[in-house]
């Protein structure tokens, strides 16, 4: 399978490792520079079994659309994926004594935030321009080698306990690739997939875990706070999948730790 990553996103990379991935980005010299490929623009011969846009919602919507189009005007069974974010649901209970809800597939995104309004409106943009080929993979909080709170908190950087005792969905970039990828091969188009790990997990459990295994303090009132927030789960990763590689915060962490220049 032949994929092009609209973005030169942490998220294409990783999904390299899986299938052939052709970068279409703003700056492909960085692209190159980093040993990756980049798309060709006339793509002779180049046949694209599927698209994985990774483009945020920055205000300028569907920025590659004329190469999309031609794309899949050229490869009628071609698959579009694309990445969005568990930000369009519900940011859930915010005081101690509400309960902490659960949001699946089936749930409805409301979200009450201006990020994920602007992640809904894309979604809602990309389904319009392109059509019944198009799978929204709503992605938790995505981590991985370089880009984790291992990696935050081993430098001092402790912006992310200001969320206090908040309950946080999230993927390991390695199972989010593969899960693209099972999006994209898969016999009939699922219009939605939640690309969330097994556990949402409260964040003193988490920073609980982290202060022991990196040996450090981190400040804040996590602590003594209650949960708050939500869980997200999938009815479809699961099964897609077969297994995770990291089912969890902890296995997902030590696999941070391990490929990093870290040692603790």
């Amino acid at each position: 399978m032949k994929v092009l990553c609209l973005g030169f996103s942490y998220t294409g990379r990783a999904l390299s490792w899986l299938a052939p991935v052709y970068f279409l980005s703003r700056s492909p010299e960085d692209v190159r520079r980093a040993g990756y490929l980049t798309f060709p623009m006339d793509s002779p011969g180049l046949a694209i079994d599927m698209i994985l846009d990774c483009v945020p919602a920055t205000g300028q919507d569907l920025p590659y659309r004329p190469i999309v189009e031609r794309i899949l005007q050229e490869r009628p069974e071609s698959r579009y994926v694309h990445i969005s974010s568990t930000s369009v649901l519900p940011s859930g209970s915010g005081a101690p004594a509400e309960p902490v809800p659960t949001f699946d597939e089936t749930s409805a995104p409301a979200p009450d935030e201006a990020r994920g309004q602007a992640r809904l409106n894309l979604e809602n943009a990309v389904r319009t321009v392109y059509g019944p080929r198009v799978s929204i993979l709503r992605s938790g909080g995505i981590y991985g080698p370089g880009r984790s709170l291992v990696e935050r908190f081993a430098r001092e950087d402790f912006a992310r306990t200001g969320s206090g005792n908040r309950i946080v969905s999230r993927i390991h970039v390695a199972d989010l690739a593969r899960l693209a990828l099972k999006i994209g091969e898969a016999p009939e188009v699922l219009p939605l997939v939640h690309g969330v790990d097994l556990r949402s997990t409260p964040n003193r459990e988490v920073f609980e875990y982290l202060e022991k295994r990196l040996g450090i303090h981190i400040p804040g009132n996590w602590r003594v706070e209650s949960p708050t927030g939500r869980r997200v789960v999938s009815l479809t990763a699961g099964r897609l999948l077969g297994q995770y590689l990291f089912p969890d915060y902890r296995t997902g962490f030590e696999d941070c730790l391990r490929r990093s220049r870290l040692k603790f």
